[in-house]
Parts: structure tokens; sequence; C-alpha cells
């Protein structure tokens, strides 16, 4: 099984109790047949596990799967391999998809 081609995103900036509260926060993804980004799911904020600013870095943590596991596939296959350039490349992959699941 596959998953759904990536990227993801979460437009943190946007979201408002209300929205949060209507229907959870939407991770989004593009859509061949609409043309445009929409939601794969929903992320409700619940109370219990810390509210609307958990919810949203919950979010953010799972719209960058899709680049962190490329980041991760890169670094395992220079497992193997001894290239500098490839190695700085995969590295930055990296540190570019865990800026995504962690910014502010």
């Amino acid at each position: 099984m596959k998953h759904t081609t990536g990227p993801w995103s979460v437009d943190a900036e946007k979201l408002m109790r209300q929205q949060i509260s209507m229907g959870g926060i939407a991770i989004k993804a593009y859509s061949k047949r609409y043309d445009e980004d929409v939601a794969l799911f929903n992320l409700k904020a619940n109370e219990v596990f810390g509210g609307i600013e958990e919810a949203v870095a919950n979010a953010r943590l799972i719209a960058a799967a899709p680049e962190m596991l490329e980041a991760l596939k890169s670094v395992a296959d220079l497992h193997s391999q001894s290239r500098p350039d490839d190695i700085q490349e995969a590295i930055g992959a990296a540190i570019v998809a865990i800026e995504k699941a962690t910014q502010s």
C-alpha cells in the first residue's frame, strides 16, 4: 500500500478556534481530481492532550511525514555509498523536513 503523495500541508496561520471546533485541523495534499489542495484528513483538538496548540504541533508533524520519509530513505540509500555531496544533500533534506515539522 502506498501513502498519498506529498507534500502535505497545514495552514496553521489561518486556524481559528471556530475552524478547529467545526471539523478539526485540515491536513491537505494535492488532488489531481480537483487540481488543488484538499483535506486529506482532519485532526481534532483534544483538551486532554494539550488543546489547540498541541493539535497544531501534531498536525505539522503529520504534514511533514512524506518529506521526513523521503529524507530518511535518502540517508538509508547513502549508507552503503560514500559520496560527500549526496550525503550533504540528504542531510539538507532531513533538516528541511525537521523544520517543517517543528515550525512555530
